[in-house]
C-alpha cells in the first residue's frame, strides 16, 4: 500500500505502485531499493495510517498515475480488506498487473485478477536478484503502449472531475496519437482501454470537429472578402474533408467500443443504439455492421437449426460454413450447435446499411441523439417505430430472391411473426416448428417453443404434461421433483385460461389433475 497523503498536494508519475500487506515491510523495502538501483522509481507507503476516505483517494490517485501495479503475495496481503480494494482500482481501470510471491500462499485464495497471471517468485530459496531482474523485463515489455495508457487515463479522469468540460478535451497532435493508440488497443489481450478512455478521446475528437467547422466558416466568409483566397479555401476544404471523413471514422469505431460495454453490462437498447450511431458515422464500419446484425439475431430469435442441441458447459469454438449462412458450436458438454449466422457482403448498400441501423433503433425503443455537447439516448414513440418496420418492409416486400443475408434478416425482421420462417434462412414456419416440438414431446424442446410464441396454449400444456411425468420419476431428485409438480400445475392451468374451450388443452389438464392428485379448479 502506498503512500498516505499527509501534507501532498497529491502524487507525481512513477513507473510502479506496490501494493503489500504491513507484515511483509523489510521484503519490500529490499524491494524498493533493489528497484532503486535500477533506475525504476515506486510509489510505497511506509506509514501505519489508518485507511479513512481521504487516505483510499490518494492511493487510488498513484494508482491510476502508475504505469505498472504490482502485487506482494502473501497470505495476509490476500487477506487485506484495504490491498483487495486496491486490486479492484486496479483492475477497474485495466492497469497492467504484475504479482509477486513473496511467501507461499494457497493459489485458491487470490483474487481472480491476479490468479490468472504469470507470478514471479521471490520467496526464500530463490534468487532475488533474478527475480528483480525477471521483474524489470516485464516492467520494460510494452512501455510505450503502457505510458500512453497511464497518461489518457489520468487525463480522462481529470476530464470526467470536471463535469467533462471540453476545455480538457485532447487537441492536435496529442488527439491524433490518442486515436492510434485507441485503434491498437484490443490488439492483444494486454491492451485494453476502459470505457472513460474511450469516451473521453471520442469527445475530444467531437470536440476537434466543433472547432474546425468554426474555421471552415471563418475561411468561407474570408472567399467573400479577397477572392486570392480561393486556392487556400480548396486545399483547407478538401483537407477538412478529408479529416471529417476521419473523423466519422474514429467516433464510428468508438461507438462500436462503447457499445460493447454497454453489451457486456447487460444494457442491450443502448449498446444497439451506440451500434446504430456507428453505422450512421461509418456505413463501411463491418465491425459495427456486423455486431449489430449478431444483437438483432440473438435478440430476434434463440432456436439452433438443429432441433434442441442445448449447451450446459463452456462453448470452446466456433466455425463458419462455407457460404457464411451457418455457424458451428461445440461445447465442452460434448453437444454441438448449428446456428444461422447473418454477415454484410460488398452487394449490400449503404442504404441497406442505414435500415439496419434504423432496425436496431426500432427494436431496442431507443435512438443516440446529439445535443449541443451532449448525447443523450431518447425514447421512440410507437409510432416511430412502427413507421421504420413499414419502411422496412416496403423496401423488399417484392424482393423474393437474390437478397444477401443482410437483406433476408432486414426483411424477415419485420414480417408477421406468426406467419414467418423460424430464422431468415430457414424454410420452416414457426407453426411447423412448434409442431415439431410438440411430437418430439423433449422439456427442452417444449421450452425452446414456448420461448418462440409464449401465449401457445398446447405448446403450454405439452409442457406442464412432460414435467408432471418429470415429478414422478423415481430416481429423481426430491427438490427438482417438487418444482417439476409445482411448474406442471401452472402451467396446464394457465393453457386452460389461454385456451379454455381447446379440447386437447383440456385433455392434457386433466390428466395432470389426476397423475398429481391436485384439486381440479
Amino acid at each position: 500500500m502506498p503512500a498516505a497523503p499527509g501534507d501532498q498536494q497529491g502524487p507525481r508519475p512513477q513507473d510502479i505502485f506496490i501494493s503489500y500487506s504491513r507484515k511483509d515491510k523489510e521484503f519490500v523495502r529490499r524491494l524498493h531499493e533493489a528497484l532503486n538501483r535500477r533506475d525504476r522509481e515506486a510509489w510505497v507507503d511506509w506509514e501505519d495510517i489508518r485507511p479513512t476516505e481521504e487516505f483510499m483517494q490518494a492511493i487510488y490517485g498513484a494508482i491510476e498515475g502508475s504505469d505498472t501495479f504490482i502485487f506482494v503475495l502473501m497470505p495476509d496481503s490476500v487477506a487485506s480488506v484495504v490491498c483487495g480494494r486496491e486490486i479492484e482500482h486496479a483492475a477497474a481501470h485495466n492497469k497492467r498487473m504484475v504479482p509477486i510471491v513473496a511467501r507461499e500462499v494457497n493459489a485458491d485464495t487470490v483474487p481472480e485478477a491476479l490468479a490468472k497471471l504469470n507470478w514471479i517468485f521471490y520467496r526464500d530459496s530463490d534468487d532475488f536478484e533474478k527475480a528483480t531482474d525477471e521483474l524489470v523485463s516485464a516492467l520494460d515489455t510494452d512501455l510505450k503502449w503502457v505510458h500512453a495508457h497511464t497518461r489518457l487515463l489520468t487525463r480522462a479522469i481529470e476530464w470526467n472531475a470536471n463535469g467533462k468540460n471540453n476545455s480538457f478535451v485532447l487537441r492536435g497532435e496529442d488527439l491524433r496519437s490518442a486515436e492510434q493508440w485507441l485503434a491498437q488497443a484490443g490488439a492483444e489481450k494486454d491492451r485494453q482501454p476502459t470505457a472513460l478512455q474511450t469516451e473521453y478521446i471520442i469527445a475530444s475528437r467531437k470536440a476537434a470537429a466543433r472547432r474546425q467547422r468554426i474555421t471552415l466558416g471563418a475561411v468561407t466568409f474570408a472567399l467573400v472578402v479577397a477572392i486570392a483566397l480561393a486556392v487556400v479555401a480548396f486545399f483547407a476544404e478538401a483537407k477538412a474533408k478529408d479529416q471529417t471523413k476521419k473523423t466519422s471514422e474514429a467516433a464510428s469505431r468508438g461507438n462500436v467500443s462503447l457499445s460493447r460495454y454497454s453489451k457486456e453490462g447487460g444494457k442491450n437498447a443502448q449498446a444497439l443504439a451506440q451500434l446504430a450511431q456507428a453505422l450512421r458515422l461509418n456505413s463501411e464500419n463491418r465491425e459495427a455492421s456486423g455486431l449489430t446484425a449478431a444483437m438483432l439475431t440473438q435478440l430476434s430469435w434463440h432456436v439452433p437449426l438443429t432441433d434442441s442441441m442445448w449447451h450446459k458447459n463452456v462453448v470452446h469454438s466456433a466455425q463458419f460454413s462455407p457460404d457464411g449462412q451457418r455457424v458451428v458450436t461445440a461445447s465442452d458438454d460434448q453437444t454441438a450447435r448449428v446456428w444461422d449466422a447473418v454477415i454484410v457482403t460488398d452487394k449490400d448498400t449503404r442504404e441497406d446499411i442505414l435500415l439496419l441501423a434504423e432496425l436496431a433503433e426500432a427494436t431496442s425503443g431507443v435512438a443516440l441523439e446529439t445535443v449541443g455537447q451532449a448525447e443523450n439516448f431518447t425514447l421512440l414513440t410507437p409510432e416511430q417505430i412502427e413507421a421504420t418496420r413499414e419502411k422496412i418492409a416496403a423496401k423488399y416486400a417484392r424482393m423474393s430472391s437474390g437478397l444477401t443475408p443482410l437483406q433476408r434478416l432486414l426483411k424477415w425482421s419485420v414480417s408477421d411473426r406468426r406467419n414467418r420462417t423460424i430464422s431468415p434462412f430457414s424454410q420452416v414456419t414457426v407453426s411447423e416448428w412448434l409442431e415439431n416440438r410438440i411430437k418430439e414431446g423433449t422439456v427442452e424442446g417444449l421450452r425452446a417453443a414456448l420461448q418462440v410464441d409464449p401465449a401457445n396454449a398446447r405448446v403450454t400444456a405439452h409442457l406442464g404434461r412432460r414435467l408432471a411425468d418429470q415429478a414422478l420419476e423415481e430416481d429423481s431428485d426430491p427438490d427438482e421433483a417438487r418444482r417439476a409438480r409445482g411448474e406442471a400445475d401452472f402451467l396446464t392451468s394457465r393453457a386452460l385460461k389461454l385456451a379454455p374451450d381447446n379440447d386437447e388443452v383440456k385433455k392434457l389438464r386433466d390428466e395432470v389433475i389426476k397423475l398429481l392428485e391436485l384439486k381440479a379448479n
